[in-house]
């Protein structure tokens, strides 16, 4: 007798949640609902703050992994004292490629869900993000992992040659002295 007393809009919503084996997500709700009264969808002040916050979201990960980048990239270039330290240098390099595959894995595990076109009124955030991010490389990539490994390699060696250089030049001054001193 339940049934009898439900709405129509009900029963379709029933019949959509048994036949997804799941309940209905409040925007898929409207979209539903939109679709069989046949209105155009008006995204409600909850399904419109859902897309802000997946938006607002996307733009803060993009800002944090832009000043990490930033971070790994002022190491890097104010790197005097680094050259000394081959192991300072690898220890930089591991960093980014721990921030690429962080990046990689945020990727992965961002909202996908908002199919929608954004509603034009919200331009102060649309701009932020309508540029299509780069899909990362894969982590495991063994032809990366080969690439980077022979870049650190060969970072490593170009540092300890001038580490060695720089030694060889201190011990001939050194020599140059004690000569000197030793002459006298």
């Amino acid at each position: 007798m339940a049934n009898e007393e439900q709405t129509p809009m009900a029963t379709i919503l029933l019949f959509a949640e048994r036949y997804l084996k799941r309940p209905l997500t409040q925007v898929e709700r409207q979209v539903l609902e939109a679709f069989v009264q046949d209105k155009p969808l008006d995204m409600s002040k909850s399904a419109q703050q859902s897309v802000d916050q997946a938006r607002q979201r996307a733009a803060e990960l993009i800002q944090a992994d832009e000043q990490r980048t930033r971070n790994i990239i002022e190491q890097l270039s104010g790197f005097g004292v680094g050259r000394a330290d081959p192991q300072a240098r690898e220890l930089v390099l591991r960093q980014l490629l721990a921030a690429a595959e962080s990046q990689a894995a945020a990727s992965t595990s961002a909202p996908t869900g908002t199919s929608e076109p954004a509603a034009p009124s919200s331009g102060q955030t649309g701009g932020a993000v309508s540029a299509p991010t780069p899909s990362p490389a894969p982590a495991d990539d063994p032809a990366l992992k080969a690439m980077i490994s022979a870049q650190v390699q060969q970072e490593v060696k170009a540092a300890v040659e001038a580490r060695m250089a720089e030694l060889s030049q201190k011990v001939e001054d050194t020599l140059k002295q004690v000569l000197a001193a030793a002459g006298q």
